[in-house]
């Protein structure tokens, strides 16, 4: 008995896809990277402001 051979298909994406999934990646690493740069002159206590 021959077994089939089988064939993998890879998934098409859009290019306008890929392009947001790049850009996505690109603004969380860069957001985590300003954080990183200025998380020193945060202030101590970050106001919050109740009672609108």
């Amino acid at each position: 008995m021959k077994m089939k051979e089988i064939t993998k298909v890879a998934p098409q994406y859009p290019v306008y896809k890929v392009i947001l999934e790049i850009i996505s990646g690109v603004a969380i690493v860069v957001s985590i990277g300003l954080l990183l740069k200025y998380y020193s002159i945060l202030p101590d206590i970050i106001p919050i402001h109740h009672g609108y």
